[in-house]
C-alpha cells in the first residue's frame, strides 16, 4: 500500500517505496494528474508517465493507493469563458487571419459582401446538420492549413464548393475519412505511433481520459479490435473534428524528447505526411 497524505494543496507520500513503483502506481487515477508530489524530498508536479520511461521501467510492480487529509477541501467552480458570437463577417475575418499567418500574404477580398452572403450560407449548412461554431470555424482552419485536394494554398471559393463542404460534413459526423477532403492526406501509423496508442490502451483508464485520448484509442480499436470497438462506441462518442494524428505526434516528440526533424526520421514518414499541415513539398524540405 502506498500512502499519501494531503496538506497545503500538495500529496506528501509517507511510504518508503522506490520512485518507480509511485510512479506506475498512481498513474492510474486521475486524481494525481496535475497535482503537486513530495517523494523523497523531491517536489515535483505529476502529469503522468512518459511511453520511455514506461518501456525502461515496466516490470517494476504496481501497489494500491491511498489517501489522507487533514482539511476538506472544496472545489470552487470557475466561470467559464464566453465564446465570441459568430457571424459572416467574423468568419471573413478568421479566414484572412488565418490565410495571412500561415501564408504571411495578404487575401486580396475584391466583393466582400458577396463573400458575406456565402459566409451566410455556410453557417447554415452547418446549423441544418446540426453542427456548432466551433465546426464552422474549424472547417475554415483546415482548409486554410490543408490547402485545396492537390496540397495547394486555396482560394477563398474551394472552402464553398458543394462537394468539398458535402465531404466535409460526412467528415464531421463520422460517415466519411478526412481524406475524403483531402485525398492526399496520410492517415496510416507507424509503429511507434501504434505503440503509443497501445500504451494508453494498456492503462485501461479510457473512462478517465482527455477527448484527445479517447479519440486516439478509439481510432485504434476501430482499426484492429471491432468488436470493443462497437462496445466502447456506445459509451464514448467520437467528436471527429479532433486532429489526432498531430495531437499523437506531439505527444511522442515529447515522450522522447525529440525534434520534429528527428522524429520524422524514426517513424519513416519520409514520403507521407505524419501531419496535415505538411505538404510532399514541406515534408521533403525537412529532409534535404
Amino acid at each position: 500500500m502506498i500512502i499519501f497524505l494531503e496538506k497545503e494543496g500538495k500529496l506528501k507520500c509517507l511510504s518508503d517505496v522506490d520512485m518507480q513503483t509511485i510512479l506506475f502506481s498512481i498513474s492510474r487515477y486521475k486524481y494525481f494528474y496535475g497535482k503537486t508530489l513530495i517523494i523523497k524530498r523531491t517536489e515535483a508536479i505529476f502529469n503522468g508517465v512518459s511511453l520511455k520511461y514506461y518501456e525502461k521501467n515496466k516490470s517494476c510492480q504496481i501497489h494500491d493507493v491511498e489517501v489522507y487529509n487533514k482539511l476538506m477541501i472544496h472545489k470552487m467552480e470557475l466561470p467559464k469563458t464566453k465564446e465570441e458570437h459568430t457571424t459572416p463577417q467574423s468568419l471573413l475575418n478568421l479566414f484572412t487571419h488565418e490565410y495571412e499567418e500561415k501564408y504571411e500574404i495578404s487575401y486580396i477580398i475584391n466583393n466582400k459582401f458577396t463573400y458575406l452572403k456565402k459566409f451566410r450560407r455556410l453557417m447554415d449548412e452547418f446549423y441544418k446538420n446540426e453542427l456548432k461554431d466551433v465546426h464552422i470555424r474549424n472547417y475554415i482552419k483546415r482548409c486554410v492549413i490543408f490547402g485545396n485536394y492537390k496540397g495547394e494554398p486555396i482560394y477563398i471559393d474551394f472552402m464553398f464548393n458543394d462537394k468539398v463542404l458535402q465531404n466535409y460534413l460526412l467528415f464531421v459526423k463520422g460517415i466519411k475519412d478526412i481524406d475524403a477532403v483531402w485525398p492526399y492526406l496520410d492517415t496510416t501509423l507507424s509503429n511507434l505511433e501504434r505503440k503509443k496508442i497501445r500504451y494508453l490502451m494498456n492503462l485501461k483508464l479510457i473512462d478517465t481520459f482527455k477527448q484527445v485520448e479517447i479519440e486516439l484509442c478509439l481510432k485504434f480499436y476501430k482499426k484492429y479490435n471491432k468488436k470493443l470497438y462497437y462496445k466502447l462506441i456506445e459509451q464514448h462518442k467520437t467528436k471527429n473534428n479532433i486532429n489526432s494524428k498531430e495531437v499523437l505526434f506531439e505527444l511522442i516528440k515529447k515522450d522522447y524528447n525529440m525534434t520534429t526533424k528527428e522524429l520524422l526520421k524514426k517513424t519513416k514518414h519520409e514520403k507521407e505526411y505524419f501531419s496535415y499541415e505538411y505538404t510532399k513539398k514541406q515534408i521533403k524540405e525537412v529532409f534535404e
